[in-house]
């Protein structure tokens, strides 16, 4: 789900900390690791430390769409569905935000990482009725879900431009 207000920038790493979650994991300092979509096992520089840092954990967890080197040494491997099979959400650039929906059902009995913390965290919602009613709560400002959901797209300023015009 979006804040809208504060932004978290994904595609952003930072090597020194990893570097230090690899140490930190060898030396018993982290007890579980949960990864997501990443092969830290065959990419990392030091893909063998990492490797003997994830057999010193009590949990390590790979949620993935694939069978690759890190989903092989964890404990648990978690198949995860395809992005064209999930829902979520996007932001395009500043004040513009766009909605993904599953183009495809999905192909095997799979969940998608949302739902899967939701359910570890002991929720009963789904991911669909979590991001449907953040959406109406905090991002369309009384707009229809439907709408936005059929645009693809949502244009916050346009609605901050709405509410000064009627004010």
């Amino acid at each position: 789900i979006i804040d809208v207000k504060k932004p978290l920038y994904t595609r952003q790493g930072n090597d020194a900390q990893v570097a230090q979650l690899v140490a930190d994991m060898k030396a018993g300092k982290v007890s579980g690791l949960i990864t997501y979509n990443v092969n830290p096992a065959y990419s990392h520089v030091n893909a063998a430390d990492f490797a003997e840092g994830v057999k010193k954990l009590k949990l390590s967890v790979a949620l993935s769409t694939q069978n690759d080197d890190t989903s092989a040494i964890t404990q648990y491997s978690v198949p995860t569905p395809h992005y064209l099979e999930s829902w979520g959400d996007v932001k395009v650039s500043e004040g513009n935000y766009g909605l993904v929906q599953p183009t495809i059902q999905p192909l095997f009995n799979t969940r998608q990482v949302q739902d899967i913390l939701l359910k570890w965290s002991g929720s009963t919602t789904n991911y669909y009725d979590t991001l449907k009613e953040f959406w109406a709560t905090n991002v369309l400002g009384g707009k229809s879900w439907n709408q936005a959901l059929h645009d693809g797209f949502f244009n916050v300023e346009s609605l901050e431009t709405e509410a000064t015009a009627f004010e």
